[in-house]
């Protein structure tokens, strides 16, 4: 059945989940920040109201999927996981914003395109349009997986407890209302758990992204990036292993100039990659693993 709520899932999103502002995480932001804003002053205090919203909202969610397992013969269970997935996916509309950015590119409207290339790659600035492709590309190859394959992965290990307690944690740390109400040191313990849940997800994506490309120099990359700064968290290195590994496998360099045509082959890239993961998933569920 997981197979079937995964293949439903993303074939909902790629054709309405993005034009959609039903996907929206405001009602727990504004919860979190209503009970950072009433608890104590010390830091255990407000660790532990943040464990409390990811949990509390994950538990709910368990408890409802409890309940629904067998009702009209696991439809309604199948129906209830589906869109609990679905809300998990994003929050970023990845095709809808990349198909938005390759479009103002090629008919010139520089505001959007600078726009749409900071959701995407998390830079506010660029120094040329070449440089803003390669972030971009950087961004497509980081950004699949802290959108879709890790939502996807904790669904499948853990059931819809484990894609709401990816996502809220997600929100968390992505969140401007909420990171401006914690302290830094809070925000990184969060950003920690966020790598964690990256981590895994990430190294299945890079085998992905070594079958559907370029495979030796694309395997180097599981041993991580490059160059690691000192003060970068496991997320961020995780997403430089992927950009990294992306690149190899599209035979694209970094640092030379990249055109819009190289963006699109990025994409072309990442939807291989997300058939491979899905193949594995079936070969996973016909042998009885997945179930």
């Amino acid at each position: 059945m997981n197979l079937i709520v995964v293949l439903l899932t993303l074939f909902i999103d790629h054709r309405f989940g993005s034009n959609s502002g039903l996907r929206s995480f405001e009602w727990f932001d504004r919860g979190v920040v209503w009970a950072i804003k009433r608890c104590g002053d010390k830091f255990w205090q407000l660790i532990l109201v943040l464990v409390i919203a990811l949990a509390v909202p994950a538990l709910i969610i368990h408890a409802l999927s409890e309940s629904f397992e067998g009702v009209m013969f696991g439809l309604l269970g199948l129906v209830w996981s589906v869109v609990v997935l679905l809300f998990c996916l994003g929050p970023l509309a990845l095709d809808r914003v990349l198909s938005e950015y390759t479009g103002a590119v090629e008919d010139g409207s520089e505001d959007v395109a600078e726009d749409r290339a900071s959701q995407i790659s998390g830079n506010a600035e660029f120094e040329s349009p070449e440089q803003r492709n390669a972030s971009v590309v950087a961004g497509v190859y980081a950004q699949v997986n802290t959108q879709i394959l890790t939502p996807v992965f904790w669904f499948l290990v853990l059931g819809p407890f484990g894609a709401v307690l990816y996502r809220l944690a997600l929100q968390i740390v992505s969140s401007p209302s909420i990171t401006d109400q914690i302290s830094e040191e809070a925000a990184a313990r969060i950003e920690m758990l966020l790598g964690i849940f990256t981590w895994l997800p990430a190294r299945i994506l890079i085998v992905a992204y070594a079958l559907a490309g370029k495979f030796e120099c694309t395997l180097n990359s599981l041993l991580g990036p490059s160059e690691i700064q000192s003060d970068s968290t496991i997320f961020d290195d995780t997403n430089a292993a992927l950009a990294e590994s992306g690149f190899c496998a599209s035979g694209l360099e970094r640092d030379n100039k990249l055109e819009i045509d190289d963006v699109l082959s990025a994409r072309e890239l990442v939807v291989r990659s997300i058939v491979v993961c899905l193949a594995g998933l079936a070969l996973m569920t016909l042998s009885g693993w997945a179930n």
